[in-house]
Formats: structure tokens, sequence, C-alpha cells
């Protein structure tokens, strides 16, 4: 039928092809059609099935980029060795301790978090007994260790905010670095500016 109509359509145009279809039998023309829905079918899996020219999906610059494997901290306080090491992401402070040759004999084991994953550019402070037993290290006051007096002690720090620092450092294990301290509320960027060098870890 298919090729009926095609010559239909050379002959005699869209006139013949319509009085051929109308001679037809009903059988003719329901085979007709179903040979034409079966064609279409055909055609329209064919393309589904075809692979793009291009399938590369585009990706932003930054997640091409090789993802690090290593972080850098910066080892202070009564360690053998203090310094800058470069250690593998989920590496622990003990590690990093390790790295710097191990505590001193002076060192308060306790003033740090062995088990603490480390995060990268973040700085560790080992502290010395004496400091440890003080709440400060040289002078400076540790965040970690420093008591409620300790903290009132610096220019703009009342009792509440000296209350909100320990209780922040309560539910949070203690500071990993000194910056957090804008994350206790009534501490912004500026009060931290001007004690940030009476501070440590």
């Amino acid at each position: 039928m298919v090729l009926a109509a095609a010559n239909c359509l050379q002959d005699g145009g869209m006139k013949s092809l319509l009085e051929r279809y109308n001679q037809l039998t009903e059988a003719q023309k329901r085979r007709g059609l179903i040979a034409v829905l079966l064609i279409l079918g055909l055609v329209g899996v064919w393309l589904s099935g075809r692979e793009p020219e291009d399938s590369t999906p585009l990706l932003p610059p930054e997640a091409l980029a090789p993802v690090s494997s290593t972080i850098h901290i910066h080892v202070v306080g009564e360690v053998a060795n203090p310094g800058l090491y470069q250690l593998s992401v989920g590496s622990r402070a003990s590690d990093a301790v390790e790295r710097a040759g191990g505590l001193t004999p002076d060192a308060a084991q306790e003033s740090v978090n062995l088990a603490r994953i480390l995060s990268d550019g973040e700085q560790l402070t080992v502290l010395s007994q004496e400091a440890m037993a003080s709440g400060s290290s040289g002078g400076l006051v540790s965040l970690n260790r420093g008591t409620q007096a300790d903290f009132e002690s610096l220019s703009g720090i009342g009792p509440a905010t000296s209350e909100k620092i320990i209780k922040y450092r309560e539910a949070n294990g203690g500071f990993s670095a000194i910056e957090e301290l804008t994350q206790v509320p009534g501490i912004g960027s500026k009060l931290l500016a001007s004690i940030r060098e009476q501070l440590t870890l």
C-alpha cells in the first residue's frame, strides 16, 4: 500500500491518492494504517537510540580542579619540634604531635584532645603543666582552659560574655582556632581584633 501511495503522488498528486484510498477495502485500510504506525514506531526507536554528538557534561572549572589530599597544621607549645607540618586529610591531633617529635616532659597532655580530627590551616597548641594549672600561657588567656575570671580580665568582655565563652567551649569540645571565638554571641570581629594578641588556644 505504501508503494501504491508513492506512485499515486508521482502520477496524479493528492487527488489520485484519495481516489485510490477510497477504492481500498476496509481490511486494506486497516493494514495500511498498521503499517504506517509500525514505521513511525521504528523511526522513533531509532532516533531515541542515537548517541548525542557530544555527551560530555559541562562542568564549572572548580569542579575539575583536583581536591587536595593534605592539610597544613601549625604545632606550637610543649612539643619537641614546633613548626608547620603537612598531614593527610583526616589526620588527628595525635598525628600532628607525633610529627612534631612528641610531647615534652613539661607538656600537659590533657590540654589537647589528641583524638580530634584536624582541619587545614589550624594551630594546635600544647600547653605546659604550669600554664594548664593557671589557665593561661605566657600571660595569654587560653580559650580552652581559661576561667571566667580570666576572660573578664580582657577588655570588652564582661561576666555575661565570659559565661557564654565557657558554655560554647563545653558544648563544642573546645576551640580549634582563635577566630572561632566570633561564634560566641556578643563577640564580633572588631572585638576579637582588639583582644586577639592576648589570646591563645
